[in-house]
């Protein structure tokens, strides 16, 4: 591999990449019509996860954590590391259910265990008209992930064969890896398999079932707990397995431990097992039987499962009304009570009268009857979820659980516009804070899961996250739902896709609200406080300069610190790279024309730094040639520096005018006279 130049992160502005030849050929038709789905259920990490600065949730520490402890590698995942440790870039497919998500994550993560790059997702969205694929963008040891296993769009299918050559040269030549995750073969165009012969693909296959079970039961149970029969005639169960399978049906038996921890392993593994098979004939003959009011009450029931059965009442007379159900005139002491209507479909409550199944995944099991039986059927259900939040009875804990059960049938059914359509409600003018129930905060969780959701590669993800780009880029959202967007674009959307997130927040910043403006800024801040979200920040600023926005100008400013920018905060200060200096001079360029009251705090910040900094001689030539020789833009700065020198603490002040002094020598370069006398101004 090449080294990049000594002091350079990222490749030099305008650089000329070698496409890699092996990885020609015809990827776009390789890809396309592929039908596999990826089933990988996301991880919410627990609120100690030590995660700090940017909180990269998805591949955080904690995180990696959870998978190490649970991987066993697939068949050819040793092979698939030494060829992308050879390659940089490697093609990694496989069936369904093999496990190729979490095989392409732990390479990713062990290729090279001293770089600080998170895994970063790469997406083929073109926002702002970007070059999705660009290969400026690659910085040094970055970890990239591009998923192709459900990909169809002929668009990104051709941005895809025609850049991918180049882009995967690019990431030779910086050192980084990337992992391209393939459909499996025969769903593949022959042409694919031209890279086979080249070296750079590796067919991965599951590993054995019972392994990955017993693993994840290690992690979960002491080993006295664990009944070895029991285990032995699981392993039958799972050898043909997908792993999601796998690791659910792990996951069910700790529910079943927690539910009944009384019980002992084999029961638990029973109960897990009975509820894998998610209860299908049992349930479609309970709700056969069922009449209409029966069955509302035992899809109340299964959303709000955990809840009191005061909130099961006023959510199933919501319901009945939202279907327009028309109920006969029957007076109140002749109707059935709540708990007796309750045990006739089989519900238990107990004595704090809390509504529970009594089975593990039944109320799943019952809800996914209802999404897949009545098609017809979930418009009215997401409006009465985006009502039930409102509800006097629920609880805070109660909506949790409508709002996550809602978020996942509908991700899991396609119903993205329709889930954004109640996630706008709830943010929608009217619901303040100050309302008894307000249901703001529930359109922040819905779109954080909604973010999450990784059960079909990505593919919903994609749409939410297109879907708020159509909202900043449109249209000026309301303040309620323009916070709600810098929440999820800085906390959940910035974990996989930075560049993405960093876009909408920069939209955000120019808010017609300034405090939503403020807040966008400030989140843009927070997140750039990691370097390599910063250098992405700068590559994407320099370019965003050339639109002369103010709202731009104050952005950069706000980001771009003098301790940020000269000292070595991170491994190394940013202005010791080549291209980071371009981009911070080309971003200086745009900021000073304006009134020096704009960016004198943040200039005299950086003389401050410039001070003790041994970076000062490339700061202060950085701010010099910004000013592209503009008379009135070098007697500003001038005058900034001037009065900086003479403030501050007298003791220092000599090393001050050091400084001053050397603005003054550059100045007077610039133009081609005498030095001026720094201490006449």
């Amino acid at each position: 591999m090449a080294d990049p130049s000594d002091g350079e992160d990222g490749p030099v502005v305008g650089r000329e990449y070698t496409g890699v030849s092996h990885l020609a050929g015809s990827l776009g038709s390789a890809v396309a019509g592929t039908n596999n789905t990826v089933n990988n259920h996301f991880y919410h990490p627990p609120e100690s996860d030590p995660v700090t600065t940017v909180a990269w949730q998805v591949d955080s520490r904690g995180y990696r954590e959870y998978l190490q402890d649970r991987f066993v590698p697939p068949v050819g995942f040793d092979a698939a590391g030494r060829k992308l440790e050879k390659h940089g870039t490697l093609f990694l497919c496989g069936e369904s259910g093999s496990g190729r998500k979490s095989a392409a994550l732990m390479l990713l993560w062990t290729w090279s265990p001293d770089s600080d790059a998170s895994c970063r997702r790469l997406s083929l969205d073109k926002d702002e008209g970007d070059d999705p694929l660009h290969p400026d963008s690659i910085q040094r040891n970055d970890r990239l992930l591009l998923d192709l296993t459900e990909e169809r769009d002929p668009g990104r299918l051709h941005t895809v064969e025609e850049r991918l050559a180049t882009f995967a040269g690019a990431v030779e030549d910086m050192q980084a890896a990337l992992v391209v995750l393939l459909p499996p073969r025969r769903q593949q165009d022959p042409r694919l398999l031209e890279l086979a012969v080249t070296g750079s693909t590796v067919v991965i296959e599951r590993p054995r079932g019972e392994a990955v079970f017993a693993q994840y039961v290690r992690q979960e149970f002491d080993v006295d707990l664990v009944d070895c029969q029991a285990m032995h005639e699981v392993a039958t169960r799972v050898a043909a397995a997908p792993m999601r399978d796998i690791a659910e049906l792990a996951r069910r038996t700790v529910e079943a431990r927690t539910a009944r921890p009384n019980a002992d392993f084999a029961d638990w593994l029973a109960e897990a097992r009975k509820s894998a098979e998610d209860y299908r004939e049992e349930v479609a003959e309970a709700i056969g039987a069922a009449g209409p009011e029966q069955r509302a009450l035992l899809l109340t029931a299964a959303v709000l499962e955990g809840g009191h059965t005061d909130a099961i009442h006023r959510a199933q007379r919501r319901l009945l009304e939202v279907l327009r159900f028309s109920r006969e005139e029957i007076h109140l002491l002749e109707q059935q009570g709540i708990e007796a209507a309750l045990g006739d479909i089989d519900v238990v409550v107990d004595a704090s009268h809390t509504v529970r199944f009594g089975k593990v995944r039944y109320q799943q099991a019952v809800t996914d009857h209802f999404w897949m039986n009545y098609p017809e059927m979930r418009g009215s259900l997401a409006t009465w979820v985006a009502t039930c939040v409102e509800l006097d009875e629920l609880s805070d804990e109660d909506r949790v659980r409508v709002v996550d059960r809602y978020v996942r049938q509908a991700c899991r059914h396609g119903r993205v516009p329709e889930l954004c359509g109640v996630i706008r409600r709830w943010a929608g003018p009217g619901n303040r804070p100050e309302r008894k129930n307000p249901p703001l905060r529930w359109a922040d969780t819905a779109l954080d899961l909604a973010l999450r959701w990784d059960e079909d590669a990505g593919q919903v993800a994609q749409q939410v996250r297109r879907q708020i780009y159509e909202w900043v880029r449109d249209e000026q959202p309301s303040a309620d739902l323009a916070r709600v967007l810098v929440d999820v674009c800085a906390g959940v959307m910035a974990d996989t896709h930075p560049d993405q997130a960093l876009v909408r927040l920069r939209r955000l910043a120019w808010h017609r609200v300034d405090a939503v403006a403020a807040q966008a800024r400030s989140a843009v801040v927070e997140l750039t406080g990691d370097y390599r979200v910063y250098r992405r920040f700068l590559w994407r600023m320099a370019e965003w300069m050339d639109q002369e926005r103010s709202s731009d100008v104050a952005l950069f400013l706000a980001a771009s610190t003098g301790e940020r920018v000269l000292r070595a905060v991170w491994s190394h200060a940013p202005i010791v790279d080549a291209q980071a200096r371009e981009q911070l001079r080309t971003c200086w360029a745009a900021v000073l024309p304006h009134d020096s009251s704009w960016w004198r705090d943040r200039l005299r910040e950086w003389l401050d730094e410039a001070v003790d900094s041994p970076h000062d001689d490339a700061a202060l030539s950085l701010l010099l040639d910004a000013t592209g020789s503009d008379v009135d833009i070098l007697a500003r700065l001038y005058v900034v520096a001037r009065d900086w020198a003479a403030d501050g603490d007298p003791a220092n002040r000599v090393r001050r005018h050091d400084v001053l002094e050397r603005v003054n020598a550059g100045i007077a370069r610039s133009q081609g006279l005498m030095e001026l006398d720094g201490t006449n101004g």
